[in-house]
């Protein structure tokens, strides 16, 4: 059990990191602000020179797997998004940018695992790792970036097929949560269809005090939280989240430049904070 827990601890650090990095920008609270910097500097430690992340935080720089820095990823976006000040911050994100685009590009598509940049024998292309990969780039306003434009399309006509509560699936809602997401922040008819489809699937299954069950749970993390109240709690969180997708983030299609414009339009913001504030004392 100890190893087992020890494994998935940057799953744990990330979540934790996301969540107290959303905490201050919705409270501004300072002890909170402490934390999100202190858990943020850590993080940053632990990512690999091509800017992926491993199990137990390895740098070695040998394996590389989406799934988990896909919540590094997320936790980094909510600190930047929370003007987080952290050294490093801006430069981690441009190497978690460049690593992904790469990986769509070098794979024809995104992956769950690879080692020294090599796909293992027997490898699965997930459709979970697809909304992953996609909404990470979404999330750094990449979302119009020419490597994720053929994943969209699959996402809205391919995946959508698996937004079914009787299907037995690994990964159901976790790839939901990821894809749900990545449709809104794409926008248009894409979203509409995928929209209308989503909510009717929770709403119709969700129990009389507010939770949901995991449905048909076939592999995957909730695989080991079957029969238990973690079980439970992790499908009712991602279902929440899903259905909070409309107040969390604008949809990235209305700021698509790239996270590069994104950078130099803060700095841009801030010289001219400065100059004001400068000019009440002249």
């Amino acid at each position: 059990k100890i190893a087992i827990a020890a494994k998935h601890a940057p799953y744990d650090h990330a979540i934790k990191t996301y969540a107290l990095a959303e905490a201050y920008s919705l409270t501004n609270i300072s002890e909170v602000e402490v934390k999100m910097n202190e858990c943020v500097k850590f993080m940053l430690s632990k990512q690999q020179k091509n800017g992926s992340y491993d199990y137990s935080y390895s740098t070695k720089n040998e394996k590389h797997d989406l799934s988990l820095s896909g919540w590094n990823f997320q936790a980094m976006k909510a600190a930047y998004a929370a003007s987080c000040e952290v050294e490093g911050l801006q430069e981690a994100i441009f190497k978690s940018i460049k690593w992904l685009r790469n990986m769509a590009a070098s794979k024809k598509s995104f992956i769950y695992m690879s080692k020294q940049n090599n796909l293992p024998v027997g490898e699965r292309r997930l459709s979970s790792m697809r909304a992953v990969g996609v909404l990470c780039l979404q999330m750094f306003d990449e979302g119009k970036c020419t490597e994720i434009k053929d994943e969209i399309r699959t996402i809205a006509t391919q995946d959508i097929k698996d937004l079914d509560w009787n299907k037995k699936q690994d990964f159901a809602i976790y790839k939901w949560y990821y894809a749900t997401q990545a449709m809104f922040q794409h926008g248009g008819r894409y979203w509409k269809t995928w929209n209308k489809k989503f909510q009717s699937l929770l709403i119709r299954n969700q129990n009389k005090d507010g939770s949901w069950n995991y449905p048909n749970i076939n592999g995957g993390v909730a695989a080991h939280l079957k029969g238990s109240n973690g079980e439970k709690i992790y499908a009712t969180t991602l279902c929440s989240l899903m259905l909070t997708v409309y107040y969390r983030y604008l949809p990235s299609s209305k700021s698509s430049h790239g996270f590069a414009a994104k950078v130099s339009k803060k700095a841009n913001e801030i010289e001219d904070e400065e100059e004001e504030i400068l000019s009440l004392f002249e």
